[in-house]
């Protein structure tokens, strides 16, 4: 008994190590122009829906604590590592592998580049693991309270995943319903019972987000959805020459043929909206001009769909890495910018980085792979392990996730498929449970 609680002590301690490991050779913390946008909101408590402001709301809090991004990278790194020895505590096979896998995972390539940079996607990510290694361990506690109480703290840790990323809401669903099976584990009750109780937490979810972020924002929306349905109106105009963005959209009322295709980019949305581009789209905080482009998109689709799904395949093939090089795999440095933080970095993180850089076209960062790895991790499972829920519940996410990304992604980002990469790396570890 005394050894078991040893090993245990020592994997967790090996889990705050990696987390502070990792914090030190990315110290103080890796920022693009997303960061510097969420840290702006951080630091003036002014916040929007340009990104979900769950995130920038939790850092506002750590930036009095530990001033600057660091404080923010430790945090993202603690959820990850925390939640991996949660998960690996609660395996009930080859736990004397734990530190092993512990640290493999941890800092494997693809993993351990994006938990150098304080991202949305990052957050979202660890917070996830969190989320599981709490569900694992609620799933194998007998006392009562214990329970509970690990499945409270998960009800806030999955609150703050959909808080941070818009289609977070994709890779939760499944967790829910893990959720409601652990809740109903020892009672007598139906899988009817079990997915209204699942339904319900999710809803829970979504109302108590939807909330939070109206209290939060103090200004009209930025109308977010309006992004991928125009990247997918632009990309139909630029292979047909057919306006079929509505003009109110439109900064140049007479764009020509040629004029759609100098603005699409299949693996980003940004050019669209290039201030410096005179054919670039115009952005709307107008509800209503909202509705007038939904309605102008969905008879783009109904007209075009394989146009559509021809952009979509394209994107997705920039995201999923099936391009010669993979698109933008992860932050390198610390953007410029004028907050009066310091772009040079020490020499071991610019060690760290070389190494990386070398194997950012390799498999390693290849999106398809992990897909690959997901979805035979999946079919294993539902063949074999028709019990193991959470198994189930971990590959659902991460499929229903990269799903969410092929219909409304707007760029080709590798940080964009980051938690369906972890999922897969997760399955693999709770295939045989």
């Amino acid at each position: 008994m005394k050894r078991v609680f040893e090993s245990r002590l020592l994997l967790y301690f090996a889990a705050f190590l990696g987390a502070i490991t990792v914090t030190y050779l990315f110290f103080p913390g890796f920022m693009s122009k997303d960061s510097f946008e969420q840290f702006t909101e951080a630091q003036s408590f002014h916040f929007t829906d340009w990104h979900p402001p769950m995130m920038a709301f939790v850092w506002h809090f750590i930036d009095l604590i530990w001033p600057g991004q660091q404080g923010m990278l430790l945090f993202n790194n603690l959820l990850f590592w925390l939640g991996m020895a949660f998960i690996l505590d609660s395996r009930s096979s080859r736990k004397e592998l734990s530190l092993l896998f512990l640290f493999v995972i941890g800092f494997f390539p693809p993993v351990i580049a994006l938990l150098s940079t304080i991202w949305k996607d990052v957050a979202m990510g660890s917070d996830l693991v969190l989320a599981v290694g709490l569900l694992s361990k609620a799933s194998t506690v007998d006392e009562c309270k214990t329970k509970r109480i690990l499945l409270c703290m998960n009800f806030f840790v999955l609150l703050y995943a959909i808080g941070v990323r818009h289609n977070a809401i994709t890779a939760v669903l499944p967790l829910c319903f893990w959720m409601s099976h652990i809740t109903l584990k020892n009672a007598i009750t139906s899988m009817k019972k079990k997915i209204a109780i699942g339904s319900l937490i999710f809803a829970s979810l979504v109302l108590f987000n939807a909330i939070a972020t109206k209290t939060l924002i103090d200004e009209p929306s930025y109308l977010p959805t309006q992004w991928f349905m125009a990247h997918d109106l632009t990309a139909i105009s630029a292979m047909t020459g057919e306006k079929t963005v509505p003009k109110v959209f439109q900064n140049n009322k007479n764009m020509t043929y040629e004029d759609w295709i100098s603005i699409y980019q299949p693996f980003r949305v940004e050019k669209i909206y290039n201030p410096k581009n005179p054919n670039r789209l115009k952005m709307t905080r107008n509800p209503q001009e909202l509705k007038i482009l939904f309605t102008a998109w969905l008879s783009a689709l109904t007209r075009h769909p394989l146009l559509y799904l021809r952009h979509r395949i394209m994107l997705g093939a920039f995201q999923w890495g099936f391009a010669e090089e993979v698109w933008y795999p992860f932050q390198t440095g610390i953007q410029n910018n004028d907050m009066g933080i310091s772009t040079e970095l020490s020499s071991r993180t610019k060690i760290t980085v070389m190494i990386l850089y070398a194997l950012r076209n390799s498999l390693l960062f290849r999106g398809w792979f992990y897909l690959l790895l997901l979805t035979a991790a999946l079919f294993y499972i539902l063949r074999y392990r028709k019990k193991n829920y959470a198994g189930i519940a971990v590959g659902a996410s991460g499929i229903f996730y990269a799903l969410s990304n092929f219909f409304f992604a707007t760029a080709a980002d590798f940080r964009l498929i980051w938690w369906t990469v972890i999922a897969s790396l997760i399955l693999v570890l709770l295939a045989d449970e």
